[in-house]
């Protein structure tokens, strides 16, 4: 490969980031490729199954180098377990693996990297040798604040995660401390870390949508009735979301609309939601070819949101191609819409059922709703624009880093 003059970036995530299905992935592959248009980014990901590396040529026509490191079922397991009892969150404990850390040592003293970006706070103990001013840590979300909205824990997922929850509030609160720069995508991720008394620079850099779909094509006409949720099915929020919707708040849709049917679009649905699927009123996709296509057939989109944290990607999506899209406060935090004009919000079960079937039965409610959350994304939630925000932050922190 040919020498450059680019300052050369290491990004280290925990997971390999295409094809981009999930919040995390999405919004780690669209970081990459727009800090590549001005600096040498070189990759190192984690990644669990062989199939997961069908996407190695892509990224390598985006990157200047990737390197991969297997993370095996039982290699995970005996991480999670050496590491809580050396003192860090599970979230951190599962990703981090002896062999994979003396691989980054190695590029990190062969590579001469300006600069350092772990992909989440799991990946930052593989940075431990870097100085502070050469790291800017995606963060993504407070997960922590994830974890505080917990209130019932639904599965033995969600008590595990109220378990630790302390743990990684510390470690995180620290981690903003550690870098020259930690990026979340909301202010409300910022601003709960600003209350744990995080000291560091913490920057919000939000998420964008590249679903603009000019002309609906015939595969894309809304069927009547149809409920819509699109999401990672992996992500225990997601889960709980769908299940709540299933449970509590469809039947009540029901009773007024006994034709609706409930459409799960998601990678990799755990056996409870698989359960779900009667074929009839409740349809679980698992993965498709293009979920966005199938997410414009909707007549509305929900997203029942009791705990997470950070822009939901969901939301922006259905309103880039023009679905209504009815959520709770939790969803919309992070995201600049107005209830009642691009989105419709109900707390409770009851409201939030009862607008649902508003939607449904009201042609002219489903437009509006389309056209205003269309118009929303096309103004403020531009990939190229938030991507500009991301490469002059790290183009700051460059500078600072030389200066003497």
């Amino acid at each position: 490969m040919e020498p450059s003059s680019r300052p050369r970036i290491l990004v280290i995530t925990p997971r390999f980031p295409l094809p981009a299905i999930g919040g995390d992935k999405l919004r780690i592959s669209k970081v990459i490729a727009g800090l590549a248009h001005h600096f040498d980014v070189d990759v190192f990901a984690g990644y669990s199954r062989a199939e997961e590396l069908r996407a190695l040529p892509e990224l390598q026509q985006i990157c200047r180098e990737v390197h991969v490191h297997r993370l095996t079922r039982s290699t995970k397991i005996r991480n999670t377990i050496t590491g809580w009892l050396r003192g860090y969150p599970l979230q951190v404990a599962h990703y981090l693996d002896r062999a994979a850390q003396r691989q980054v040592a190695a590029l990190l003293a062969t590579r001469g990297y300006q600069i350092v970006l772990p992909h989440l706070v799991r990946s930052l103990e593989y940075a431990r040798t870097v100085p502070p001013e050469r790291i800017v840590l995606e963060m993504t979300d407070a997960i922590a604040m994830n974890y505080s909205r917990i209130r019932t824990p639904r599965t033995p997922m969600e008590l595990l995660y109220l378990f630790e929850r302390s743990r990684l509030a510390r470690y995180e609160r620290a981690a903003t401390e550690r870098v020259a720069a930690a990026v979340v995508v909301s202010p409300a991720d910022r601003d709960y870390l600003q209350g744990l008394g995080a000291a560091g620079r913490i920057e919000v850099i939000g998420n964008g949508t590249t679903t603009m779909m000019n002309e609906p094509s015939p595969a894309a006409e809304v069927q009547p009735d149809t409920i819509a949720f699109l999401g990672n099915l992996r992500y225990a929020p997601n889960q709980d979301m769908v299940l709540r919707f299933a449970r509590d708040i469809l039947p009540l849709i029901w009773q007024q609309r006994p034709q609706a049917k409930f459409l799960v679009i998601g990678a990799d649905p755990p056996r409870r939601i698989e359960q779900l699927h009667d074929g009839n009123r409740i349809m679980v996709t698992g993965t498709v070819p293009e979920p966005q296509q199938l997410l414009a057939t909707a007549a509305v989109s929900v997203c029942p949101m009791s705990f997470g944290a950070g822009v939901q990607n969901k939301i922006l999506e259905a309103m880039a191609v023009g679905v209504p899209v009815v959520t709770t406060s939790a969803g919309l935090e992070g995201i600049v819409a107005q209830a009642g004009q691009q989105v419709l919000v109900a707390d409770d079960d009851v409201g939030f059922a009862e607008l649902v079937v508003a939607v449904l039965a009201d042609a002219t409610l489903r437009k509006r709703l389309g056209v205003a959350g269309r118009q929303l994304v096309e103004r403020d939630y531009r990939w190229d624009e938030r991507l500009a925000d991301y490469s002059a932050l790290v183009t700051g922190v460059l500078r600072a880093e030389v200066r003497p």
